[in-house]
């Protein structure tokens, strides 16, 4: 009965999720040659995305931003957003819609980063998106 309720909850937050598209979402993860990278996505409602990565700090690549991957989402049974780049294999490509302002970062196969670091990324509004 109890699971029954969590799937249920998720749902919900999924389906606001989804309602509330277009939605960009923005934050900072490890990075073993930076002191972090911003990572920024948008999502549309005709399925496409966008994903950015900034380096920050020192130690920081040639490149000050990096448009990391064009391409299409699904949402998978699990409430999990895989993306699809056109380019062919994305670095992060997915991530789990833990509530209507929160996505979460997981590693290739599926399962949550479990490092000690943050890999959550927060609603942005436009503006956010901008000045970033």
């Amino acid at each position: 009965m109890k699971e029954d309720r969590a799937a249920e909850a998720v749902s919900r937050e999924t389906s606001v999720v989804l309602a509330d598209l277009p939605s960009k979402y923005k934050g900072y993860i490890g990075c073993p040659s930076c002191d972090s990278l911003e990572l920024q996505i948008s999502l549309s409602t005709d399925l496409q995305y966008v994903l950015n990565l900034k380096f920050i700090g020192e130690g920081k690549s040639n490149l000050d931003s990096v448009n990391n991957g064009i391409g299409e989402w699904t949402l998978n049974d699990e409430n999990v957003i895989e993306l699809h780049s056109r380019e062919g294999s994305a670095m992060y490509s997915k991530f789990k819609i833990l509530s209507k302002d929160e996505l979460q970062l997981l590693d290739s196969t599926g399962s949550v980063i479990t490092n000690g670091k943050n890999y959550i990324l927060k609603k942005i509004s436009d503006n956010e998106a901008d000045n970033s």
